[in-house]
């Protein structure tokens, strides 16, 4: 069977506490958010000896035109207090 047989399948989990930054950021700017947004939730992690739980991930909020609204992070134990830039999230079930 090749990846291409496979079919969706359903994975239902609970909420999980999520360390972001949240940004409308030009779409030409994408990567380099997600660089810098990565490095400052593992910096603001670290910092209250929290750590991710999971691969980073990105969420974007609406329809992207010209500019996105996008949170980019990792998944956190425990939750974490705003830092700077960083703050707590939920990625909902």
């Amino acid at each position: 069977m090749s990846i291409l047989d496979q079919q969706p399948t359903l994975i239902r989990t609970a909420d999980q506490p999520t360390a972001v930054v949240l940004e409308r950021v030009p779409m030409a700017n994408l990567p380099d958010f997600f660089g810098r947004a990565f490095g400052a939730v593992m910096a603001a992690t670290q910092a209250q000896n929290a750590s991710p739980t999971g691969p980073p991930f990105a969420m974007y909020h609406g329809m992207p035109t010209d500019t996105v609204d996008v949170e980019a992070g990792f998944h956190v134990t425990p939750d974490i207090t705003a830092s700077g830039e960083v703050i707590s999230g939920l990625l909902p079930a």
